[in-house]
C-alpha cells in the first residue's frame, strides 16, 4: 500500500484501476486557468532560458508531501544546483518505485517540466518514467510524459524538457489539475530525483 513519508474504455478501465490500487485519487479539469507563479530562470546554465516555477513539494526537503509506493526513501543528499536554494535531501526511488506529487495545475502556458537527478544502477538500464495523473469527464486515466535511461546520469544532471500540457487534454482559457508521478523501471538500482519544475510561461 501507498505510504506517506514525514484509449477509450478498456485503456481507461485499466488506468482507473491501476490508480485505484494505488490509492490515489486523480485530479479534474477545470473552467478556469492557472493562477500565475513566480518563475525564474533556474535552467540558465544548461542554456535553457526559460522560466520555471518549484512544483508543489518538489525540492523534498522536510517532510515530503508526495504519495510514495515500493522502495522509495529520503536521501540526506542534496543536488549540487540548489536550483531551489540551499538544500540537504533529495529522493532516493528504487526498482519498482514511485512518487506522486500533490495536484498541479496545468494549462496551455505550461508547456514543460524539468528536474535534475542522478542514477545509482548497479547493472543493467534502469529507466527513470514520468507519467500525469488526471480525471477527465469521470474517467481518470494516465499519459507517458516522457522517460530517460541511467545512462549518462552517474552524476547529478538536468533532466531534458519533458513535455506537459501539450500531453494532455488541455483547452485555451481552462486547466487540468494533474498528480505526478515519478517511477522507476528495471530489476536494480535506482534514481535520486530532486528540484520539480514547470515552466510557467504566462509568469515572468
Amino acid at each position: 500500500m501507498p505510504r506517506r513519508l514525514g484509449r477509450r474504455p478498456t485503456a481507461v478501465l485499466a488506468g482507473s484501476l491501476a490508480l485505484a490500487v494505488a490509492g490515489l485519487v486523480p485530479a479534474a479539469a477545470s473552467a478556469d486557468p492557472c493562477p500565475d507563479a513566480k518563475s525564474s530562470q533556474v535552467f540558465a546554465k544548461w542554456g535553457d532560458e526559460d522560466y520555471y516555477s518549484l512544483a508543489p513539494g518538489g525540492d523534498f526537503e522536510n517532510a515530503l508531501t508526495w504519495t510514495t509506493s515500493g522502495r522509495v526513501k529520503q536521501s540526506d543528499e542534496n543536488n549540487p544546483f540548489d536550483l531551489s536554494g540551499p538544500g540537504r535531501s533529495s529522493v532516493y526511488l528504487g526498482a519498482g518505485g514511485s512518487v506522486t506529487s500533490p495536484p498541479i495545475c496545468v494549462d496551455t502556458t505550461r508547456p514543460f517540466l524539468r528536474y535534475v537527478t542522478q542514477s545509482a544502477w548497479t547493472r543493467g538500464a534502469t529507466s527513470l518514467q514520468v507519467d500525469a495523473l488526471f480525471t477527465v469527464g469521470g474517467n481518470q486515466t494516465a499519459v507517458t510524459l516522457g522517460s530517460i535511461s541511467s545512462k549518462g546520469y552517474d552524476d547529478w544532471g538536468p533532466s531534458p524538457q519533458v513535455p506537459l500540457a501539450t500531453k494532455l487534454p488541455v483547452e485555451a482559457g481552462a486547466s487540468l489539475d494533474v498528480n505526478l508521478r515519478f517511477s522507476v523501471g528495471g530489476d536494480s538500482g535506482g534514481f535520486k530525483v530532486d528540484d520539480v519544475f514547470i515552466d510557467p510561461r504566462a509568469s515572468r
